[in-house]
């Protein structure tokens, strides 16, 4: 999911579950929040099943500004 300074946003939660440890396959997380200067986001991964190592393979992260009219 991601977080805004240090804090989840909840609605942003995406679970996957992963068939064998070999297996690779897509995830989006999509989610909007509010920012204002020195805000930051960031992208929380975590296992929530066992303690195995998880690898992320390849992932691209966009941020698009929305000016409010």
């Amino acid at each position: 999911r991601f977080a805004k300074n240090g804090t989840t946003i909840e609605h942003s939660q995406v679970d996957r579950k992963v068939g064998v440890g070999s297996d690779i396959g897509a995830l989006a997380v999509i989610g909007e929040v509010t920012l204002t200067t020195n805000d930051y986001v960031e992208l929380w991964v975590t296992n929530e099943t066992n303690t195995a190592t998880m690898t992320w393979y390849k992932g691209f992260m966009s941020v698009r500004p929305v000016k409010l009219v």
